[in-house]
């Protein structure tokens, strides 16, 4: 139930509204790493999201396009951030 419910903030567009991450940031406050980020979100909805996983170029990549793609669902919803 919460993979779909992460895939659909997903296909809303939602995570554009998201800080980018709150695991893999060196700087995230220790607080802010009990709420997910825009990856965060993404990686559950797609099964993969772990405890403890590098930050590779690869997985940087797809985290780049999904949060990309959620700018333009957003965007085409409520308009550009201004």
């Amino acid at each position: 139930m919460v993979r779909a419910f992460c895939r659909r903030v997903v296909n809303l567009g939602f995570i554009s509204d998201l800080d980018f991450t709150t695991t893999f940031g060196s700087t995230v406050p220790a607080i802010a790493k009990d709420a997910w980020g825009a990856a965060e979100v993404w990686l559950c909805g797609e099964g993969r999201l772990r405890k403890q996983m590098p930050l590779t170029v690869e997985l940087l990549a797809e985290l780049q396009q999904a949060v990309c793609e959620s700018n333009g669902k957003a965007d085409a919803a409520i308009g550009p951030m201004k």
